[in-house]
C-alpha cells in the first residue's frame, strides 16, 4: 500500500479544502498521514470525518515569530521525513 503524507497549515484549511481529497484517495487505498496543527479538541473532529487518516501534530501555528520556533518547525518536518518514507507528498 502506498504512503502519502499531506501538509497543511492547520486543520480548518484541511477540512475546508482537502476533504473531498482525502476521501478520494482514501478510497484508493493508500495510506494517508496528515501533518498540520490541530487543538486536541479539533483531533476528535477530524478523526470522525476521516478515520482511516493518521494525524501528525506539526506547530505551525504560533504568536512569536522567533527563529527559534521557526527552526522547531523545520526540525519536525525533517524528523517526520527520516522517519517514515512517502511515496507521494502532497
Amino acid at each position: 500500500m502506498k504512503k502519502i503524507l499531506i501538509f497543511t497549515r492547520c486543520s480548518w484549511t484541511l477540512i475546508n479544502f482537502r476533504q473531498d481529497y482525502i476521501k478520494f484517495i482514501a478510497n484508493k487505498n493508500f495510506n494517508i498521514t496528515v501533518a498540520c496543527d490541530f487543538k486536541n479538541s479539533e483531533l476528535l473532529k477530524l478523526k470522525k470525518l476521516f478515520p482511516s487518516t493518521k494525524f501528525i501534530k506539526i506547530t505551525f501555528l504560533n504568536e512569536s515569530k522567533s527563529l527559534f520556533n521557526e527552526v522547531k518547525i523545520c526540525y519536525q518536518i525533517i524528523n517526520l521525513f527520516l522517519k517514515s518514507k512517502f511515496h507521494i507528498i502532497h
